[in-house]
């Protein structure tokens, strides 16, 4: 019998329904359709905590599956039984926790297997750090969306590799691995060819968007501390429009922290590009969410953030057909080729050790997580 994955499941982590919609859950949902749909395994494995969750798992999954799959709950109280699928997969890197249950039985009955989404937050890097002390085994795995992800996470265990050797005397090395595996996009899931046409057509005439027009799109949170402050877009397609003397739209489909954040960048859109037409839609409505790659000539993200560690949107823009213009940043830098796919647009950041203060700030919880984000942010252009 082919081998699969366990999947570990809480239902916020796989669905993109919610009102905070992220990237994880994007990814997420993706990667558990596609292993749904493209499983050559005869069972699906869902491991929760209770039975409700297991029912809205098969819930979820149910309008993908095939031919006579089976689905069966391991529960979290009977993890022997992961021997059978032979992999206990969890959508995030936090690993550690699983890795010390598991040594109260045999290591050898199943892997685990995490996946990187932001590395930023202390939480994080500290349950990457713990696992040069976990009992972690070659077999498992934290998949790394990026060779900057895989860089990072190689720095943390030096850093604390060398905090082991002063203190113990021995600098252990890292026994998980980390393969680069870049998240991936269901390509036929986006419309093509004449359905695209109709869809496009009809967004442009609720819109108010001529056939001629020129549609810059934005996918994604609209947050200007945690993932892409929109001046330098915003500016940048002012000088545009007024070089070309062409009609453009810009829409930005996704959704706002808050009222605050609502108001700065309407407000910036009137001071920074007047000569656009700025359009907001709420990315978290799937017929918007699965129509919009329709309507759109050029897509644009100016990701800034230390948050930002693959991009998925420019993937997503990309199986549309459509170029795209992004920062030079962190995955970004592998995803998108210069001048084939699009344009990379350089970025500056200081050099090592500045901003000490920040992370020391952040660390003594003198900064919140969002504050010390955002001044990070503050010195990137």
């Amino acid at each position: 019998m082919a081998k699969t994955a366990a999947i570990l499941y809480k239902k916020d982590g796989y669905n993109t329904n919610s009102q905070r919609l992220l990237g994880r859950q994007s990814a997420s949902e993706g990667f558990l359709k596609a292993l749904v749909r493209h499983s050559k395994a005869e069972c699906l494995y869902c491991y929760t905590d209770t039975k409700a969750e297991y029912t809205e798992f098969c819930e979820q999954i149910r309008p993908l599956i095939q031919g006579s799959q089976n689905v069966r709950w391991i529960p979290t109280d009977n993890p022997l039984a992961l021997a059978e699928p032979g992999i206990l997969y969890k959508p995030d890197p936090l690993i550690t926790q699983l890795v010390w249950q598991r040594r109260y039985t045999d290591p050898r009955t199943y892997s685990i297997c995490g996946v990187t989404h932001t590395l930023a937050s202390k939480e994080v890097m500290q349950s990457i750090g713990d696992l040069l002390i976990a009992p972690v085994q070659p077999w498992d795995a934290i998949i790394c969306t990026s060779q900057a992800v895989k860089t990072l996470i190689e720095r943390i265990f030096e850093t604390w590799g060398d905090y082991l050797a002063q203190r113990i005397g021995s600098k252990p090395e890292p026994k998980v691995s980390l393969p680069v595996i870049p998240l991936g996009v269901d390509c036929d899931a986006f419309p093509q060819g004449q359905i695209s046409k109709d869809i496009r057509n009809r967004f442009r005439q609720q819109l108010g968007i001529n056939s001629n027009d020129i549609v810059i799109l934005f996918v994604g949170r609209l947050i200007f501390h945690a993932k892409a402050h929109p001046v330098p877009m915003y500016l940048a397609l002012e000088r545009a429009t007024q070089a070309t003397n062409t009609k453009v739209h810009l829409i930005q489909a996704g959704w706002f922290e808050d009222q605050q954040q609502e108001l700065a960048f309407k407000n910036a859109t009137s001071q920074f590009c007047p000569s656009v037409n700025s359009i907001f839609l709420d990315g978290r409505q799937a017929a918007i969410r699965q129509g919009i790659w329709s309507v759109g000539d050029i897509f644009i993200s100016l990701a800034d953030n230390i948050q930002e560690t693959f991009g998925l949107t420019p993937i997503e823009a990309m199986a549309a057909g459509l170029p795209v213009i992004v920062s030079d940043w962190n995955g970004y830098q592998e995803t998108v080729r210069h001048e084939v796919d699009g344009f990379r647009i350089p970025t500056l950041f200081p050099p090592p050790e500045c901003g000490l203060d920040f992370a020391a700030n952040y660390y003594d919880d003198s900064l919140n997580y969002s504050t010390y984000i955002g001044h990070v942010s503050l010195m990137s252009a």
